[in-house]
Formats: structure tokens, sequence, C-alpha cells
């Protein structure tokens, strides 16, 4: 069977939202944002984790066309979904008087092209002048939440809706741990500071925190925004976040922190790597932190361990069913993305020049 259609039996077994089902508090919009990998199993998973069945849902997927949107395409077509996706990312000197970001066509290819000239100013510069990686990471992610948003919006002017909420997670994103059902005023934030994996909130909070709007200006205006850490696009949400409150002081959002590991029950969160072609798919964990453990614990087996064994089996047969995968790893796949090729991989432009 076609691993998308595979993928869909599954899903329908597990059933989807109901017509109606929240209606209390509205529906749904979910950010789906990068590179999907092995997205069949994530997503599956994702539905365990913020029980989708029980939320009236719409999909927004922001990523690049790769292998693994192909290989994806017939099965997320069969869900609610929107999406915008761009065939190769530029880093480009644009000058100090050019937005953070732009998209253009170049022969019937979309460009999405990051400012080169924006990197000083989120000190992200490599000794000899040029971007980081991670200024690329970085920008790439603030321009897909940003992007996201916008489609959203324009989703409810064409719907004549109104999303109750939005949640934004990593379309490779794995949940060992399954999230509480947020009340109205909630929003789900993840527990450490150092995550951007996902939050669920409110639609005028999640939509404050996913615009970039301002930013953008700031960059405009030569302001420095940060001096980058690994934790600058939860920074920003802070920010973000207590800018919203302020100019909306009547309006109470109860914050609770998810994903802490502290104590029992660990609460995990991961992402799913691997290639098809490779006949195993492999977690990477995001949280918690090594230290956090035991000495000569197995955390991926013990995070594994948390996960429902009916999820696990589903997880196990749509591997090995749908995708022809023959074991489970929790080691990295030595030589695999390189030798078969990862169908997440997405092969960047780069033309930047020493920033001056």
């Amino acid at each position: 069977m076609e691993p998308s259609a595979c993928i869909a039996e599954h899903w329908q077994r597990g059933g989807s939202a109901p017509p109606g089902s929240q209606s209390a508090h509205g529906s749904t919009a979910i950010c789906m944002l990068g590179e999907l990998r092995y997205h069949g199993l994530s997503l599956l998973n994702m539905r365990w984790a913020l029980r989708l069945p029980l939320r009236e849902h719409h999909f927004f997927y922001v990523g690049p066309n790769d292998a693994a949107w192909d290989l994806h395409r017939p099965f997320v077509t069969r869900l609610p979904y929107s999406r915008f996706g761009y065939d190769a990312l530029a880093v480009r000197q644009l000058g100090h008087d050019r937005p953070l970001w732009q998209l253009t066509q170049e022969r019937g290819r979309r460009i999405l092209t990051l400012n080169a000239a924006s990197a000083p100013r989120l000190a992200a510069l490599t000794a000899d002048g040029r971007p980081q990686r991670r200024f690329v990471h970085l920008v790439v992610q603030l321009w897909q939440q940003h992007h996201c948003l916008r489609m959203v919006r324009a989703h409810e002017v064409g719907a004549r809706t109104r999303f109750a909420r939005i949640v934004k997670a990593r379309a490779d994103a794995f949940f060992f741990t399954r999230l509480p059902v947020p009340r109205p005023d909630e929003l789900l934030w993840p527990g450490r500071r150092e995550q951007d994996v996902f939050f669920d909130g409110p639609r005028d909070v999640a939509a404050a925190m996913l615009d970039s709007t301002a930013l953008v200006q700031r960059l405009l205006n030569k302001e420095r925004v940060a001096t980058f850490s690994g934790s600058l696009i939860q920074d920003l949400w802070r920010q973000r976040l207590r800018h919203h409150m302020a100019l909306n002081s009547s309006r109470r959002v109860v914050v609770t922190r998810v994903c802490r590991s502290q104590a029992p029950p660990w609460c995990f969160l991961g992402f799913i790597r691997g290639s098809p072609a490779c006949g195993a798919f492999d977690y990477r964990l995001e949280s918690p932190d090594p230290e956090d453990f035991p000495p000569s614990t197995d955390k991926v087996q013990a995070a594994w361990d948390t996960v429902p064994s009916r999820l696990r089996i589903v997880l196990r047969n749509v591997s090995h069913v749908c995708f022809g995968g023959s074991r489970r790893m929790s080691a990295p796949m030595a030589n695999c993305s390189d030798v078969q090729g990862d169908p997440g991989s997405f092969r960047a432009i780069d033309v930047t020049r020493r920033v001056r």
C-alpha cells in the first residue's frame, strides 16, 4: 500500500474531531512548521498528545517543498489543511534598509531569502563576519511562525469564522506525555526556558506571540535586538506576551508550564528523525536535560515507556507497514541520511558575502 494511504487508514481508525467538537471553546488552528521528516508518526502521536479528536481543528503547514512533503502529500491533503511551501532558502546581503526576509519567484521557484545584514543586530556573526548557522535557523523559524499567522487570518476571513485557539508545533515533534486539556483562558507553555517547540494558547495571545512585525521594524531601525542565545525565540514570545497583556490589562490569561522534568511523571519532548529508506526511525530528546536523569538511565527508553502501549503498537505498525521500517532506534543512525537520503533534508542556497 502507498505510504500516505496507509497512514490515512490508521488515522481514520483513530477517529478525527467530530463536527461541533469543543463547541463551547471553538476550533483550533494548528501551525505545523518546518521539515516533515517522519510526519506520519509524529502526527499520529500529536493527535494523542493534544487530544485532537476532542478538538475541531485545521492544520496550517509552512515549510520546504522537499522529498518528505512529496511523501506525505496524499495523506495531508485528506486532512482539513492549508499549506505554504518554498522551494529554496537563500541567505543574501540585501542591505541594512531592507526587511529581515523576503519571498521572491526565481525561474518558477519560490525562494525564501534571509537578509544577512540583520545578523549583527541579532549577535549572530562568525569570527570572519559571516552569519552563523543559528542565525538561519532562528530567522527561518520566526518567518514560519509569522507566515502561519498570516495564513490563519486569511482563512478566518475566507471562511467567515474565528479560531478560539492557536497551537504552534514543529512538524516532527514527538510528545511522550499527554498534555492537559487547556481552559479557554489558559496558555500551555514549555516548561524549560530553551524550548521553542510548541505552545497552545487563546487565539489573541497566540497571535501576538507569532507576530514578528515589530521585530522586523526594530531591525530596520538598526536596533540591536538581543545577545543571541538558544532561547531567543522563547525570549521573544515572553516579550510579546507581556506587551500584549499590558495592552489588554482586563484580559486574564493563566500560563501553565508543561513538560517539566523535575518530578514524576516525567514529561518528555523530542523529535523524530530518520528515513524510510533506512528502515528505521530515531528519537532525539529535546527535554529534559541529560543531567535530570540518574546515571546510566536509558533516557529514550524511559521516555518511550511512558507512551501508552496501544499508541506504541500503532506507531510501530505504521513504521513497519506504511514505511517499511524494521525497528525503532534510540541511537543515531550512522551514515543513514548521508547514504540513503533523509526525506527531510533541504538544500539551502548560501550566496552570502561577508557582512560589513
